[in-house]
């Protein structure tokens, strides 16, 4: 009987300790509130998955601790680490088609052709520093600049002379400044200063140290001043200045340039240009291929830029219609069109990318078929662009993403107007940080294949 009894008390106990626990108290979710552009719920950021597929590769998650958190991976780990991301993040969001594997850079350290710095005067000392936030780890040894692996050897040197300078000489100027800007090609250079305030002594000083700066080995070929009262979070803000000038020259040429491939460019010293020239052609060749252009067709080129797609695929197309907000890009546009006046015709016009001036201000021949590059700014497409995009029944559409996680509401509203995606190819515009630069190729639907049903059968009679 004892034996008996002690098993009965052991299966007791066992009862006891396997008896599931009372189901804890439910929270309410949170609800955060949607930002233009944020991603469906049920999915991934894409910071998260590149935590994630970090973490699994054995490396630290160093996501937002600085502006270049993969930096010190070397290239091939850190383009693992990428694609698993980049799937994972696909996935989650049960997006459709499979991106191709990361096109790599062709230089994965030291491609930035637009660097900036921050300076801050703290303690009598001016510092040269990426980003503000880094006050609690500023540089304690001359030349107190912070140091990047994604600049060229040129960019550092600049910036050590100028901090030296701002912190000798010319500290008289270093509190009236908001940034130094360093833009340009991989072999000359423009720095631009970003000032919260000017007056005679300041255009003074600036114009003598630029006099040092053109005598640097470096190549510096232009200098400017840019007035920015207000000591905006961007570093080129175009909004109208409330001084005499937004931007004035101190030296050198008026404006900047580029080569990529056969085609060369001058832009703005203010214009936007992408960061990584040394990837550029590869680009415009990926755009060549996804968009196959013919002689009979236009290609409608919106947030255009200098030009980069509508100039570079020029003679590919019958006619091409390039558009972007800013008046400076589309000047140097057109002077970059008149270089070759054999080429097809181009329009190109500044406004805003929106639905009204696509359906009401568009140029062109309305017989030739149409295709479509468009390549926004990071918080993507304005409401109601993509609809009347589709309205227009281009052809083909690349979209271009430099924020990955803008990509799953647009694919979803390309959808609902009848295009769906026929190729997905991710390019590491970036190295060294977490981002990616996304082309997607949208087509229209022409076999109902985005809306099909199983076929109702009739029920047995």
């Amino acid at each position: 009987m004892a034996g008996v009894e002690n098993t009965m008390n052991r299966k007791i106990k066992n009862m006891r300790t396997n008896r599931p626990a009372a189901p804890k108290p439910r929270r309410a979710p949170v609800r955060r509130p949607k930002k233009p552009g944020a991603t469906a719920p049920e999915g991934k950021l894409f910071a998260l998955c590149l935590s994630e597929a970090l973490v699994e590769k054995g490396f630290p998650a160093v996501l937002g601790r600085s502006s270049e958190p993969l930096a010190e991976l070397p290239y091939s780990k850190e383009l693992a680490v990428k694609n698993k991301a980049f799937r994972e993040f696909w996935s989650s969001h049960k997006l459709p088609d499979k991106p191709t594997l990361i096109v790599p850079s062709p230089l994965q350290r030291a491609y930035r052709t637009t660097s900036k710095r921050k300076v801050l005067v703290r303690a009598g000392k001016t510092y040269l520093v990426l980003e503000e936030r880094e006050t609690s780890q500023l540089p304690k040894e001359p030349p107190y600049v912070s140091q990047s692996l994604l600049e060229p050897e040129a960019h550092a040197a600049i910036y050590a002379f100028l901090a030296e300078k701002l912190n000798t000489s010319y500290a008289v100027i270093a509190s009236a400044l908001n940034y130094v800007i360093i833009r340009g090609s991989y072999t000359e250079f423009c720095v631009i200063f970003n000032l919260a305030r000017v007056n005679s002594l300041i255009v003074r000083k600036m114009k003598a140290l630029g006099d040092h700066l053109q005598k640097l080995p470096q190549s510096v070929i232009a200098g400017f001043l840019f007035l920015d009262a207000s000591r905006s979070a961007y570093y080129l803000d175009n909004k109208e200045s409330a001084g005499p000038w937004k931007l004035k020259k101190l030296f050198g040429r008026d404006n900047l340039f580029l080569k990529v491939g056969e085609n060369k460019f001058l832009y703005d010293p203010t214009a936007f240009s992408q960061i990584n020239a040394s990837i550029l052609e590869n680009l415009l060749e990926k755009a060549r291929q996804l968009l196959k252009p013919r002689t009979t067709q236009r290609l409608l080129d919106l947030y255009c830029g200098y030009g980069l797609f509508g100039l570079g695929l020029r003679k590919d197309y019958a006619e091409i219609v390039g558009v972007d907000a800013a008046p400076q890009a589309i000047a140097s546009a057109r002077s970059n069109a008149q270089r070759d006046k054999t080429l097809p015709p181009i329009h190109l016009f500044s406004a805003p990318i929106n639905a009204s001036v696509l359906e009401k201000r568009m140029p062109g021949d309305p017989t030739l078929e149409e295709s479509v590059v468009l390549d926004p700014p990071r918080q993507g497409v304005e409401s109601g662009v993509i609809k009347a995009l589709a309205g227009r029944a281009p052809k083909r559409v690349l979209h271009v993403f430099c924020n990955t996680d803008n990509i799953p509401a647009s694919l979803r509203a390309w959808r609902q107007n009848g295009y769906m995606v026929g190729k997905v190819i991710p390019m590491d515009f970036f190295p060294g940080t977490d981002k990616l630069e996304v082309l997607v190729l949208l087509m229209p639907d022409q076999y109902g294949l985005l809306n099909r049903v199983a076929p109702r059968v009739p029920p047995a009679h």
